[in-house]
């Protein structure tokens, strides 16, 4: 689960004999519609000298909205002037796989969440070396996918995953140093063998004196 610390600069509303309090409220950004305003900490309505909050508890690799506003005895309310802020709060999420003895379908299901795509890198277990990536595929409904090929049958891979998401109009990696700091890993995985095709046995041959 996901909970943002809101920061912000109050220094004009301790001075301002106009304003009477703050208001901080969130909503999700695919959603839209009404501000929620329950289940900060502090709690609504803030005094003039509060300059953060921790927010509710929300969902993971969701991208949220949020705004504070100066309340007024006229004039109000003010929201901040930089305009309504995002966060996202990535979480792991851990992918299905289509095994064939060549190659593997990597599948990471990201139903009801804001995740827009994610980067795959295939990995052999037995040495580390990269056999297949970094490739970054954009999500299709819900979904993001992407089939490994060329691998060796029988044999120990293992999947890194980033997920990434739009926030303030930039695009986000799940493995960046403010957010989860590293790829979503190791996820094993194994190849099929390949099909056997059995010998026939025990074949002999005798001859026959043809007259």
């Amino acid at each position: 689960m996901a909970q943002f610390t809101l920061v912000w600069i109050a220094d004009q509303l301790i001075t301002n004999v106009n304003a009477i309090g703050q208001t901080v409220s969130y909503r999700q950004k695919s959603v839209g519609g009404s501000w929620l305003t329950a289940g900060f900490a502090p709690a609504n309505p803030l005094s003039n000298v509060v300059e953060t909050v921790e927010s509710p508890v929300l969902t993971d690799n969701i991208v949220y909205e949020f705004k504070v506003e100066c309340n007024c005895t006229e004039n109000g309310p003010t929201p901040n002037d930089n305009g309504i802020q995002e966060g996202i709060n990535f979480a792991c999420i851990a992918p299905t796989f289509e095994l064939f003895p060549t190659q593997i379908n990597v599948i990471v299901d990201v139903t009801g969440t804001d995740i827009t795509k994610a980067r795959f890198v295939m990995r052999r277990a037995d040495n580390n070396n990269i056999v297949h990536g970094p490739n970054t595929v954009n999500r299709i409904g819900d979904t993001v996918e992407l089939l490994h090929t060329v691998l060796t049958p029988a044999t120990n891979y293992y999947v890194q995953i980033d997920l990434l998401a739009t926030i303030n109009t930039i695009e986000v990696i799940s493995n960046a140093s403010n957010q989860l700091g590293t790829a979503c890993s190791p996820y094993p995985v194994a190849t099929e063998a390949a099909p056997v095709c059995d010998p026939i046995t025990a074949l002999t041959v005798s001859s026959i004196e043809v007259l």
